[in-house]
C-alpha cells in the first residue's frame, strides 16, 4: 500500500459512531535502540494477552473496538496530542490509553505523574500523563483508564501541565468464567483511573520473563489480569493494587506503581442490536492530498474489517445473513488471496485458507468469540493477504 495513494475504505454504515465502543489508544516506542526488543515485545504481549482478550470477551455484548495502535516511526508527541484531542466517543463508551516508552518526572514537586517523551528527545514536547487523562475524561465516556509505563525519575527538566503463564502458540481460548469476569470489569463500572508504572523519582525496569524480554509492569499486568479472570474475580482497583505489589516485589522496592481511582459500580448498558442486513463492502482508491498517513490508513482498514468480521460471526444474525455477509467480503479480495490465522503468541501460522473457505467457516461457526484482523497486503486495489487472530469459547 503506497503512502498517500491507496487506502481500502470499507463502507460500513456509520461504523463506530452508532455502536457502543471500546477505544484503545496505544502509544509504544518500538524504535528505542537503548531498550532493544523489550518494547517491541511489550507491544505484542499487551495486544495478545490484554487488548485482544478484552475485545473478544466484550464482542458477545455487541461492543465494537476502535484501535489506534501508534508505534515505530509513526510515534510522535504531535500524533499523541492530535489523537487524544480529537477522540470522539459516546456516553456508554470505554477509553483505554496505554503508553510504553521513556518518561521523566522532571524537577521535584508538582503532582506525582510522569511526562512522556513519545519517541522524541525534546523536553519542549513532553506530554504529561495527567494532561492526557484530563483530556480523555472530558470526552464523557462511561469508563476511562490512562496507563503510563515509563520512568518517573527526577531530572533537571521543568514540569508542565499540558502537552506466570506460558507462551501460547494456538488460538485465544476464553472460558465462560473468564468472559463474564472481563465483561463485569469493563461494562459494570463507570468513572476513571490514572496509573503510572513508577513512583516519583523512580525508573521503570524490565528484563527476561516467561513471555520474553518485556517491562515488568506490562508483564505483571497481563499475568495478574489473566490469573484473576481465570478465577472469575476481576476488577480495576484490586487488580492494579496487585500489579503494584508484584512490580515492587520484583524490583526490591526500586519501582512501585501508583494510581488514582475514581471508578464505581454502574449498571450494564445493553450492547448494540444485530445489524438488520449484511453490510456492503467495497475497495476504493484514494489519491487526494488529504489522505491519511499509511499507518493511520492501514489501521482504519483493520478497524473496518474488524466490524465486518464481528457481523459475520454474530449468532444473533440469521445464518442466511451471515452467508450473504461472507459473499460480500469476498469481493474485496484478489482471486488468489490467502487468509492466515496466527497464534496468540509468536505469530505462528496455525491455519491458512482461501477467502471463500475462511469466510464460509466463520459464517457457520457457533463457538467463535472474536476474529481480529492484524495485518494485510494489497495488490491492485484488492486484499492479497490477510492475517487474523481468533478467539474461541473454551
Amino acid at each position: 500500500m503506497k503512502r498517500y495513494l491507496l487506502s481500502i475504505i470499507i463502507a460500513i454504515l456509520p461504523v463506530l459512531a452508532s455502536a457502543q465502543t471500546i477505544h484503545w489508544l496505544t502509544f509504544i516506542d518500538t524504535e528505542d535502540k537503548n531498550v532493544g526488543q523489550m518494547d517491541v515485545n511489550g507491544r505484542e504481549i499487551l495486544y495478545n494477552h490484554f487488548v485482544n482478550v478484552v475485545n473478544s470477551a466484550l464482542a458477545e455484548k455487541g461492543i465494537k473496538s476502535n484501535i489506534q495502535d501508534i508505534y515505530g516511526t509513526d510515534l510522535t508527541p504531535e500524533k499523541c496530542k492530535e489523537i487524544v484531542s480529537n477522540l470522539k466517543c459516546g456516553p456508554n463508551d470505554i477509553v483505554i490509553f496505554y503508553y510504553i516508552g521513556h518518561g521523566t518526572h522532571g524537577t521535584e514537586g508538582g503532582d506525582k505523574w510522569p511526562m512522556m517523551f513519545m519517541g522524541a528527545n525534546y523536553v519542549d514536547t513532553l506530554i504529561p500523563l495527567a494532561w492526557v487523562h484530563d483530556q480523555l475524561k472530558s470526552k464523557g465516556a462511561k469508563l476511562t483508564a490512562t496507563i503510563g509505563m515509563c520512568c518517573n525519575v527526577y531530572q533537571g527538566i521543568s514540569r508542565r501541565d499540558a502537552p506466570s503463564f506460558k507462551v501460547n502458540y494456538g488460538n485465544i481460548s476464553i472460558s465462560d468464567t473468564e468472559k463474564e469476569a472481563i465483561q463485569r470489569m469493563f461494562l459494570e463500572n463507570k468513572g476513571d483511573i490514572l496509573i503510572t508504572s513508577a513512583s516519583p523519582g523512580q525508573s521503570s525496569y524490565g528484563d527476561m520473563t516467561p513471555l520474553g524480554p518485556v517491562d515488568f509492569f506490562t508483564f505483571s499486568l497481563v499475568t495478574l489480569f489473566e490469573d484473576s479472570a481465570y478465577e472469575g474475580n476481576l476488577n480495576w482497583s484490586p487488580l492494579i493494587k496487585d500489579v503494584s505489589y508484584m512490580v515492587d516485589l520484583i524490583n526490591n522496592g526500586k519501582q512501585t506503581p501508583v494510581f488514582d481511582s475514581n471508578i464505581n459500580a454502574a449498571p450494564t448498558t445493553q450492547g448494540a442490536p444485530p445489524a438488520s442486513k449484511p453490510i456492503t463492502v467495497s475497495p476504493v482508491a484514494q489519491t487526494t492530498s488529504t489522505a491519511p498517513s499509511e499507518p493511520t490508513a492501514k489501521q482504519e482498514v483493520l478497524n473496518h474489517l474488524g466490524v465486518a468480521l464481528d457481523n459475520l460471526i454474530d449468532l444473533r444474525q440469521t445464518e442466511s445473513n451471515r452467508i450473504q455477509q461472507a459473499l460480500a467480503l469476498e469481493k474485496i479480495f484478489a482471486p488468489d488471496a490467502m487468509v492466515k490465522v496466527l497464534s496468540q503468541d509468536g505469530n505462528h501460522v496455525i491455519d491458512k485458507s482461501a477467502p471463500d473457505a475462511f469466510f464460509g467457516r466463520l459464517a457457520t461457526s457457533r463457538i467463535l468469540l472474536k476474529v481480529t484482523p492484524v495485518n494485510f497486503k494489497v495488490r491492485d486495489n484488492q486484499i492479497a493477504e490477510l492475517e487474523v487472530k481468533e478467539a474461541y469459547k473454551k
